[in-house]
């Protein structure tokens, strides 16, 4: 594998859509903030529907990014999930030093699930349970890219 030619050939295709991948980014954030939350999954759903297109050569349109409102509970579903597993997570900041170290790891991999899981829910058609199920699993069968989600 190639490392250097991955990485050039991903930014390459970031730099040419890059008016449609962070606008998308900040349309989705932007709706997904100032609904507390509750349109959060869909729109990540859209921009992950976005992003995929995007990998696969297509030239998708912007209206991509609203084109997952059909999935509304079960993303929904599972950002109130993570939500309440963030903020179980949050009671470890009490806790000197240790906690200070665990949470910001604990936090970026969660975030990092439920992209995973919201993928597998709107793109592959898996339930909730199915989709958290495969998510674990495919962060614990890569304990290279766990750490590196975790690190950074």
């Amino acid at each position: 594998m190639d490392l250097k030619a991955l990485v050039k050939a991903s930014w390459n295709t970031y730099l040419r859509n890059f008016l449609l991948i962070f606008g998308g980014f900040i349309v989705a954030a932007l709706i997904g903030g100032i609904t507390f939350g509750v349109l959060l999954g869909p729109m990540l759903a859209g921009f992950v529907a976005l992003c995929t297109r995007i990998l696969k050569g297509e030239k998708p349109d912007f209206a991509v990014i609203f084109s997952k409102m059909t999935a509304f509970l079960p993303t929904l579903l599972v950002v109130a999930i993570c939500l309440v597993a963030l903020l179980l997570l949050s009671l470890i900041n009490f806790i000197p030093v240790i906690g200070w170290l665990i949470y910001p790891a604990l936090s970026t991999v969660i975030a990092a699930l439920m992209l995973l899981v919201i993928g597998a829910v709107s793109e592959h058609g898996y339930t909730v349970m199915a989709a958290f199920q495969f998510g674990i699993r495919y962060l614990l069968s890569r304990p290279r890219l766990l750490l590196g989600v975790a690190i950074f």
